[in-house]
C-alpha cells in the first residue's frame, strides 16, 4: 500500500522533470534563433529534437504530478487543488487540436485578397487564441497552488515559498496576454513596447519559475528525509 511519502517523492520528482524540460526548452528555442541568423538547417534539426525532448519529459512531470496529488488528496483533501489544477492543464492540451483547425479555417477564409493578417481576421480570433492559452496557465496556477498547500501542511517554508513564487510568474505570463492583444489589435503603435512588456514578464516568469522549483524540491527533500 502507497503511504503520503509516495505522493511526495512523485511532486518531487515532477518538479526535477519540469526544471529539466524548461530549461531544455529554452534551449532548443535559442538553437532555433540562432536559424536567422546563421542560415544553417543543422539548427532547426538540433532546436526540434531538444524541443521534442523537453515536451516528453514535460508531459512526465504532468503525469508524475498527478499520480502524487492523487495519492495526497487521499490523505488531505485540501491538496486535491494540485490533483485538478493537472486535470485543467490536459484539458487545455486537450483543446490545441480544434484550436489549430480553427486557426487553419479563419486564416484560409479571411486572408483572400488582403496582406494584412491583422486587419483580415476579427478580432474573435485572438480572444479565441488567448482563452485556449489561458487554460493551462490556470491550471498551472491551481496545480502549484497544491505545492504551496503541501507546504503549509507539513510546515515546509521553502516548498510554501517555491509554490508562491511560481504562482506569482504564471499570473505574470497571464498578464502577457492582454497587453499583446491590445498591441496588436487597439493600438498598433504600441506594437514595439508591447513586445518589450510581453519579454520583460516572460523573463521575470522564468527566473520566479526556477528560483520558485528549486525551492519546493529542497523543501520536499527536507520533508522526505524527516
Amino acid at each position: 500500500m502507497q503511504s503520503e511519502f509516495d505522493g511526495l517523492r512523485n511532486i518531487r520528482s515532477a518538479l526535477a522533470f519540469l526544471v529539466i524540460s524548461q530549461v531544455l526548452l529554452e534551449a532548443g528555442a535559442v538553437f532555433l534563433l540562432f536559424l536567422f541568423f546563421a542560415e544553417d538547417v543543422t539548427y532547426v534539426l538540433v532546436g526540434g529534437l531538444i524541443i521534442l525532448v523537453a515536451f516528453s519529459l514535460y508531459f512526465l512531470s504532468l503525469a508524475k504530478f498527478r499520480s502524487g496529488f492523487k495519492l495526497l488528496r487521499s490523505f488531505y483533501k485540501h491538496l486535491g487543488i494540485g490533483y485538478l489544477g493537472v486535470n485543467v492543464i490536459i484539458t487545455g492540451y486537450a483543446l490545441i487540436p480544434l484550436l489549430i483547425l480553427y486557426d487553419i479555417h479563419m486564416v484560409t477564409s479571411n486572408v483572400v485578397g488582403t496582406f494584412n493578417l491583422q486587419l483580415a481576421l476579427p478580432p474573435i480570433f485572438y480572444l479565441f487564441n488567448a482563452l485556449v492559452a489561458l487554460v493551462p496557465a490556470l491550471g498551472n496556477i491551481l496545480m502549484m497552488l497544491g505545492v504551496y498547500r503541501i507546504g503549509n501542511t507539513y510546515n515546509e517554508a521553502n516548498v510554501r515559498v517555491g509554490g508562491m513564487l511560481i504562482i506569482v510568474g504564471s499570473i505574470l505570463s497571464i498578464a502577457e496576454m492582454p497587453i499583446e492583444i491590445y498591441g496588436y489589435l487597439v493600438a498598433p503603435n504600441f506594437i514595439l513596447p508591447a513586445i518589450i512588456i510581453a519579454v520583460s514578464l516572460f523573463v521575470a516568469n522564468s527566473v520566479l519559475f526556477f528560483i520558485g522549483a528549486l525551492l519546493a524540491y529542497q523543501g520536499l527533500s527536507k520533508i522526505l528525509r524527516k
